[in-house]
């Protein structure tokens, strides 16, 4: 072979080998980039899926709250008309007074329900504990002692809401301080 067959065939080599490895390059190149995408839409929906779940359990667990408000209000109710009519054995006659249809005789029955919301909705098993705690406390007040009663539901409905503030948060330790909720009383 001459001098020229053998420069052309290592130049052509050359080329073939160039060519090779870019293609290579581009493909290895394409091949991460496609990975990267990938894991991008992947977090992308995993963040949406959070936030849609984390959204969904923020509503559930103030509709919760509001209907444990409204089974409150409805067992104070009974409890007045039961002291304003003591001679009346059978309570299943009280009615509910214009604006306050949400006291109704159902007010037990959709706290229940929106609890069995919370129950399929939690993340924790301290919220769904503490969702149970609070409908027993709401339904199943202690005997004798009004103010206890009172301070059982009181007690219950703060453990509620520092768990579900808790997994809402993702912080271990997001309890609400004495006082800085709505329905605690400030200590002096």
């Amino acid at each position: 072979m001459t001098d020229q067959v053998i420069t052309a065939l290592i130049a052509a080599g050359g080329v073939l080998l160039g060519g090779g490895l870019t293609g290579l390059l581009a493909l290895l190149n394409q091949r991460m980039a496609l990975k990267a995408a990938d894991r991008k839409t992947r977090l992308e929906l995993a963040d949406r899926d959070r936030t849609r779940f984390h959204e969904a359990r923020k509503e559930a667990y103030a509709e919760f709250l509001a209907a444990v408000h409204d089974a409150e209000g409805r067992g104070s109710f009974e409890t007045v008309e039961k002291l304003k009519n003591p001679d009346k054995s059978d309570q299943s006659e009280i009615r509910t007074k214009p604006g306050f249809e949400n006291f109704g005789p159902d007010a037990a029955m959709r706290m229940t329900r929106q609890q069995s919301i919370v129950q399929i909705l939690s993340g924790s098993p301290e919220v769904r504990q503490a969702s149970i705690d609070l409908v027993n406390a709401v339904l199943r007040p202690q005997r004798g002692d009004f103010w206890a009663a009172v301070a059982a539901r009181a007690e219950a409905r703060e453990r509620f809401v520092n768990e579900a503030n808790k997994e809402l948060t993702g912080r271990a330790d997001s309890s609400l301080a004495v006082g800085e909720a709505w329905h605690l009383p400030v200590e002096q």
